[in-house]
């Protein structure tokens, strides 16, 4: 069946529409607001004129003409005579009325007394706002040690490192000519999997109790953040880097309307963790720092918050890209992702097919990566083969996104048990 995007005229969320409905009343899925979807622009055939006898409608518009001018003449005749009434005729007047009445002392009633009787009351009610209010509470605002103790990871890890090297995950080997750019110690053992197993679990989880396409995207953008914190952990990163990162996340989280603006926030985490990931690493300084400084710039400069998860897009694929080739894969194979990525990005029509652009090449390079630091190649064939079909099986732009989306979780779930 076909169908065709639109922005909600209420919170401007694009949302995808079947040609059926157009000309019908929808309600967003989104804000709950419903709107007219516009109809076909085909012409419609112009009514027929009828024509009516003229002299019916001369004869009504003459009794209508005298109908107001004696309307008219009458409230004005009425006006009229009111006011004269009350110009020149005098009301009577009794003659008692007439003499000066000259006030006696017990005709006086004392008013000063009364005057006395409210000063304390109106200066009781003046005084009563006057009377200095309690200083706030500093764990009842946003930005307080509790708001962000309860957002704070479940994990910290140790700063020490383990003195006898972990074992790698299953399915991992020593390959010769592969280097490993990401183990550097950090957290590792039972816990180290165990926190995997439970962000993938979570993950699992919600795509199946998710209602549309938008939630499970954002579910997919909240699971690849997590899964980026405990490679960065693993990696090495300084964890008061990471945790303020995490924390603003969940924070944020919280704080969002609706689901864009959780997806917006899920992408923006995921450039910085990666920065984070590029420079522990020992990607060049000055490649991560162009690409964050047209990151922050572009995200201020974005009108909405889907150019903003299309800027976050084009940023993933850019770092990522360093990261492909400081982790050791073939130049020739990340430049072709990346052409690719450029060529596409330019011939898109909208936003939506840069970002659905954009989550196809981070799939493509996440691949590179997995299959350089040892994945099992059974693995990333299956995910990168179930990518491809659904891909292709997809309906609309959304329904690709999130396929993208979705690989993009299990590629960085390899990637951590690998390191």
């Amino acid at each position: 069946m076909a169908s065709f995007m639109l922005f909600c005229p209420h919170c401007n969320n694009m949302l995808n529409i079947e040609e059926e409905w157009r000309g019908m009343e929808v309600s967003c899925p989104l804000c709950s607001k419903k709107f007219t979807v516009p109809g076909n622009t085909s012409p419609v055939a112009a009514p027929i004129p009828v024509k009516l006898p003229h002299a019916p409608a001369k004869k009504r518009n003459l009794f209508l003409m005298i109908g107001g001018a004696a309307a008219l003449f009458i409230i004005v005749g009425v006006v009229c005579f009111i006011f004269l009434v009350d110009r020149f005729v005098e009301p009577e007047v009794n003659e008692a009325e007439k003499k000066p009445q000259t006030a006696t002392a017990a005709d006086v009633k004392p008013q000063l007394p009364r005057k006395v009787k409210n000063k304390p009351k109106t200066t009781a009610k003046s005084k009563a706002p006057v009377v200095p209010a309690k200083p706030p509470v500093a764990g009842k605002t946003k930005n307080t040690p509790k708001m962000t103790a309860d957002v704070k990871p479940k994990y910290v890890p140790s700063p020490v490192k383990p003195k006898i090297q972990p074992p790698k995950a299953a399915g991992s080997t020593n390959t010769p000519g592969r280097r490993n750019v990401f183990a550097r110690g950090g957290v590792s053992g039972a816990l180290y999997n165990a926190r995997i197993s439970s962000v993938m679990s979570d993950f699992r989880h919600y795509d199946i109790m998710s209602k549309n396409i938008f939630q499970q995207t954002q579910n997919g953008t909240y699971r690849t953040v997590q899964m980026l914190e405990i490679i960065a952990l693993k990696s090495g990163c300084s964890s008061s880097s990471v945790s303020n990162v995490m924390s603003d996340f969940r924070h944020y989280d919280i704080m969002s309307k609706n689901i864009n603006q959780q997806i917006q926030n899920g992408t923006y985490r995921t450039v910085q963790l990666l920065e984070l990931i590029a420079r522990q690493i020992g990607c060049p300084s000055s490649s991560v720092s162009n690409v964050m400084s047209d990151f922050r710039h572009y995200d201020i400069m974005a009108k909405n918050i889907n150019q903003q998860i299309q800027n976050g897009t084009y940023r993933t694929v850019q770092m990522l890209e360093l990261i492909a080739l400081k982790s050791g894969c073939s130049s020739s194979s990340v430049s072709n992702v990346m052409s690719d990525f450029r060529h596409y990005d330019i011939m898109s029509k909208n936003i939506f097919q840069q970002t659905q652009n954009g989550t196809y090449r981070t799939v493509q390079l996440l691949e590179l990566i997995a299959r350089q630091i040892g994945c099992p190649s059974s693995s990333v064939s299956s995910v990168m083969s179930d990518f491809r079909h659904y891909d292709i099986m997809s309906k609309n732009i959304n329904q690709q996104i999130q396929n993208g989306t979705y690989r993009t979780v299990q590629l960085l779930e390899l990637f951590a048990k690998a390191i």
